[in-house]
């Protein structure tokens, strides 16, 4: 898949990557790798470690919790522009919530 740009994604101005200077964003395009998911696949679940922060290009993506008992709870949903899993990565810790594409999603994959 080819590498959508970074200065027209939505992320790069606001969130945390809106503080990134030149150099830097140069450096987070150079380790990004974009995925195509389709509806039902996992970009990651809850409670595995937080290998990777997942930036939204385009589709939409359900964020939800995994309940005793076997149910989940919906926390809501992130479209284009919206960057998850950062907070586990900076952290360090396991995701806490599992995110799963609702509609054909492009994600750009950046690495801990």
């Amino acid at each position: 898949m080819h590498a959508p740009s970074c200065s027209k994604c939505s992320a790069q101005t606001q969130g945390p990557f809106a503080c990134l200077g030149p150099r830097l964003m140069a450096r987070l395009m150079e380790v990004r790798v974009p995925h195509a998911y389709e509806p039902g696949q996992h970009l990651y679940l809850q409670g595995n470690p937080a290998l990777a922060v997942y930036c939204l290009r385009e589709g939409r993506v359900k964020l939800s919790q995994a309940m005793y008992g076997g149910g989940e709870h919906v926390i809501g949903t992130r479209g284009p522009g919206s960057i998850l899993g950062y907070r586990a990565v900076l952290t360090g810790k396991h995701y806490r919530v599992s995110a799963v594409p609702i509609e054909r999603t492009v994600a750009c994959t950046i690495p801990r």
